[in-house]
């Protein structure tokens, strides 16, 4: 195993290479490359970006906390490192509040696709005999 100062280097490289190959590349569909029945992912892009770049910064952030730092330095990245974890969460929030909200609304949906409408001033299966006797009647 390669010692700590060039694993260190290795795995920041690696994070910069694969958000950077998220961020250009875009792998999944997006607006522009759907049709008009499928659906978009550009949120899927945007939120492996976003953690991309939470897991890119905590690495990249991490390494001076072990060097020859003051005190008060080394709290604030720290600090701002625990603060960069909770980005995560949020994401998942995010895209947690985004699927129940499709769900709810593809079940809105087919309960209006269930239940028929009734028009009262629909009136084309009313022959004009049946209009006159019903008229006679009332």
């Amino acid at each position: 195993m390669p010692s700590g100062a060039i694993k260190r280097a290795l795995l920041e490289s690696v994070c910069v290479l694969i958000l950077l190959t998220f961020a250009f590349l875009r792998p999944y569909k997006e607006a522009g490359d759907v049709k008009e029945d499928e659906e978009s992912y550009e949120w899927i892009n945007k939120s492996d970006v976003a953690l991309l770049v939470t897991v890119t910064l905590i690495a990249i952030l991490s390494s001076p906390i072990d060097g020859s730092l003051s005190a008060s330095t080394r709290l604030a990245l720290i600090a701002f490192i625990y603060v960069l974890a909770y980005i995560p969460l949020i994401v998942l929030a995010m895209v947690a509040v985004r699927s129940v909200r499709k769900w709810l609304d593809a079940k809105r949906l087919r309960k209006e696709l269930r239940e028929p409408e009734l028009s009262v001033t629909d009136m084309s299966d009313i022959t004009e005999e049946a209009a006159t006797d019903y008229n006679q009647r009332t």
